[in-house]
């Protein structure tokens, strides 16, 4: 499973599947429908926007500023599948931190 990501998917398999679609099955709850699939990171679509952005902050009198880029999650699918752990896999794809502000 070297230099694999694993996403999560909602497909209808069998708890004893071990493929889908030519990947590596390491995970199904088939009460639920989610799958955790090996998928190299290349398999992965993803639609981003980004936009820099400044925060200034002010602690006695010292002003400060940081930059950072804010990324908007626009899809993030594998074979038209959603990925529903989106915000992992795009920091690592990406290999930037998903952060709140």
């Amino acid at each position: 499973m070297q230099d694999k990501i694993l996403i999560c998917v909602k497909i209808d398999l069998p708890e004893d599947a071990d493929t889908f679609m030519g990947v590596e099955v390491a995970d199904c709850d088939g009460g639920y429908g989610t799958v955790v699939l090996a998928v190299d990171p290349d398999e992965v679509y993803l639609t981003l926007g980004s936009i820099p952005e400044i925060e200034t902050t002010e602690f006695w009198g010292n002003v400060q500023s940081q930059s950072f880029e804010e990324i908007e999650n626009i899809s993030c699918t594998w074979m038209g599948f959603d990925v529903y752990n989106k915000e992992e896999i795009i920091s690592k794809i990406t290999g930037k931190d998903i952060t709140w502000h």
